[in-house]
């Protein structure tokens, strides 16, 4: 950074004399017009536009301070000129459909790309008598460096064209930016194994963690290891709740007796404590319903589980069987249930007068946020970062397919990931205006000087080559720790797998289950029965049961040849084809009849099974006491209990329900949501 300031104080140098030279020469004054101005056409000057979010105090004169930074940069380095369009995120979207709208009505003209490598410079001299290079001014169709906040948008800009395929750039002369961007993070934005966009790095998801008093856990003798309880073959983690619950009590009957008694000499030193200081969701949870409501369809999953491991769907309120594997964390979830209703009739969130610090807490943070209480607080992690698919696609630059030039827009985009000094530029805007460099514990920090200019990390560039803020409370090792935690992020194992997706996947596999049972009764006892389907054998080998019912037709539609070929006698090649052929028309329209039958009754379970889901969770969510919650759940158990839907005489398999024909109970598990789970990582739905 030092030598790029001093490269531009000699530059101003050289120029400020230039300037002397050509206007101080004898008495006669010399025209700026006149003066010959060296050549250079190997790279052509191009203009750019940028469109980006920003903040909705951000002024339009800090706007263009900032802009002005960027090109005494960008413009001496690559001969690019930069102009940046900025609106607040809700006005971003809109901005930017008129834009492109504007172009694909053929209201403006699109200008087309340009070759960028030669082509005659303008210069000009400036009213300092400074050799200036000439900018073309922006056309008005054109636009270059988009920023993209989402999957949807990503995938609408494609879909419309509006974006170029990157791929062959990324794998080229820009290369380089996949080392500087984290591998799962580049890996998420690619759409059908082709990219459109960069995406910004930054530090990937949120730690959730338990804090517990030291003071309050060693005075009701516990620690870190009554909160938790390994589980299950795979050794997973179940939280113990009621043990939290007991420090809540604990904490509130000790701050009712100060209140009570301010003078008692036992309590002279107790500060009351907040019981409870924020509320939370049951860790390493995933729901099965497509508006991510809570269900009676979920799967769980510790703060260690990552992709590619063994994941199962199942119902947390099916059994209190102690002997089943998945009891310990559907009892965990139950009296995490009870807790939060727990808390809404005795207040645990409520803040004593006076109180400062809290007996427990669950917090979301990053790495860093534990040294702010590991002196005072047992630090437990519940859940570990996670990435979803909604935080990869949240921040990308794009180049769009109306820019003037690809390989320039690619090139601010490749600076913006791997240049500190252009990245620090378009967040925090111009040195000594908007902000002041500073350093701490050998750190190279920044402090802001006002609120003028204010920009998004995340959206401005590779937040890992922003210099840490100590106006916005950032650690001078924040990025060192934001390292460890993107090192430590995991990919749930349902990565990229929607609710939508799982029942889209079990209502396939139901269609076809229920075409089987539909054939069955069709065949006779000769041809009936295709095998034992064996637990996790493919959904229900329709393809045999179809060939069966094609022997069956062929013995019906043609019983002569049918009976030659069963003794062996020689038949007409050309006749069995025919008959064959006719054979399979007649089979593939009636199964297609049966299909849509099958169809039906798909449809049927798979909606079933949600209503199911839905009434009682209505009732679960009714409950006011933790009282009433048990013996809810306790109905609704009894009501699972003798209802098919959830029980097929066989729990082995962890489903959440079975779901079987009369007469056909099978232990495979392709037609449940735990079989769509297994069918998708088997590669039927990946």
């Amino acid at each position: 950074m030092m030598k790029r300031r001093l490269a531009y104080l000699v530059l101003s140098i050289v120029l400020a004399f230039s300037a002397l030279s050509l206007f101080s020469c004898g008495d006669d004054e010399i025209d700026p017009e006149d003066i010959e101005l060296a050549d250079d056409n190997t790279r052509a000057a191009v203009s750019l536009n940028f469109f980006i979010i920003t903040d909705a105090r951000t002024t339009d004169e800090a706007r263009l301070k900032m802009q002005d930074a960027f090109n005494a940069y960008s413009e001496l380095e690559f001969r690019t000129h930069v102009e940046f369009i900025m609106c607040t995120a809700d006005e971003y979207a809109e901005m930017m459909e008129e834009r492109f709208a504007a172009i694909e009505n053929g209201e403006v003209q699109v200008p087309g790309e340009i070759d960028t490598t030669q082509g005659a410079v303008e210069y000009y001299i400036d009213e300092l008598g400074q050799q200036k290079v000439k900018y073309p001014e922006i056309e008005e169709g054109q636009i270059d460096i988009v920023l993209v906040t989402g999957k949807e948008m990503l995938t609408d800009y494609v879909s419309a064209g509006r974006l170029l395929d990157l791929t062959e750039k990324l794998d080229g002369d820009f290369k380089v930016l996949r080392s500087y961007i984290n591998t799962d993070l580049y890996s998420s934005v690619a759409l059908d194994g082709r990219w459109y966009s960069v995406p910004n790095n930054k530090v990937l998801g949120s730690y959730t963690y338990l804090f517990v008093n030291k003071q309050v856990a060693d005075f009701n003798h516990i620690g870190p290891a009554h909160f938790s309880t390994a589980y299950g073959a795979h050794s997973r983690t179940a939280w113990n709740f009621n043990n939290i619950k007991e420090l809540l009590k604990g904490t509130q009957a000790m701050n009712n007796l100060k209140a009570q008694d301010p003078n008692n000499e036992k309590l002279k030193d107790y500060e009351p404590l907040i019981p409870l200081y924020s509320t939370f969701d049951f860790p390493t949870t995933e729901f099965w319903m497509e508006d991510g409501s809570t269900s009676i369809y979920a799967t769980f999953y510790d703060a260690n589980t990552k992709h590619g491991d063994y994941v199962t769907v199942i119902n947390p309120f099916g059994s209190n069987i102690q002997t089943d594997e998945n009891y310990l964390i559907t009892q965990s979830y139950v009296d995490y249930l009870k807790l939060m209703l727990d808390n809404q009739t005795y207040g645990y969130d409520q803040a004593p007068e006076g109180a400062k610090d809290f007996a427990v807490a669950v917090m979301e943070g990053d790495y860093g946020l534990r040294h702010k209480y590991e002196e005072d607080y047992l630090c437990m992690i519940l859940d570990t970062p996670r990435l979803e698919e909604d935080d990869m696609f949240e921040s990308m630059l794009a180049v769009s397919s109306y820019t003037r030039s690809s390989d320039r827009a690619m090139e601010i985009i490749s600076q913006l990931t791997t240049n500190q000094e252009l990245r620090n530029i378009l967040l925090y805007g111009e040195e000594g205006t908007h902000f002041s460099y500073d350093e701490v514990d050998g750190k190279t920090v920044v402090n802001r000087l006002n609120s003028d200019y204010l920009m998004s990390l995340d959206h401005t560039g590779n937040a890992f080559m922003a210099y840490p803020c100590m106006t916005d409370e950032q650690s001078p090792t924040v990025w060192e720790e934001g390292m460890i935690q993107n090192n430590e992020a995991l990919r749930s194992p349902t990565y990229g797998f929607t609710a939508a997706d799982m029942w889209e996947t079990l209502e396939t596999s139901l269609i076809d289950f229920q075409t089987v049972c539909l054939i069955r009764p069709m065949l006779n006892d000769k041809n009936g029965y295709a095998g034992p389907y064996q637990h996790g054998q493919g959904i229900t080998d329709l393809a045999l049961y179809i060939e069966s019912l094609e022997s069956l037709y062929f013995e019906q539609l043609y019983p002569t040849l049918a009976k030659a070929i069963d003794k062996g006698n020689p038949v007409s090649e050309e006749e069995l084809a025919v008959a064959r052929a006719q054979v399979s028309d007649v089979v593939a329209a009636r199964v297609e009849e049966l299909r849509v039958q099958a169809t039906a009754i798909a449809a049927g379970v798979v909606s079933d099974a949600k209503a199911y889901s839905a009434t009682y969770m209505e009732r679960i969510n009714a409950c006011e006491t933790s009282e009433e919650l048990v013996l809810e759940i306790e109905s609704i158990r009894e009501e699972m209990a003798k209802n098919p839907l959830f029980s097929n005489g066989d729990t082995s398999n962890g489903t959440p329900f079975g779901l079987y024909e009369k007469e056909f109970i099978s232990r495979s598990p392709n037609f449940t949501l735990a079989g769509a789970l297994l069918n998708w990582r088997s590669g039927i739905a990946d």
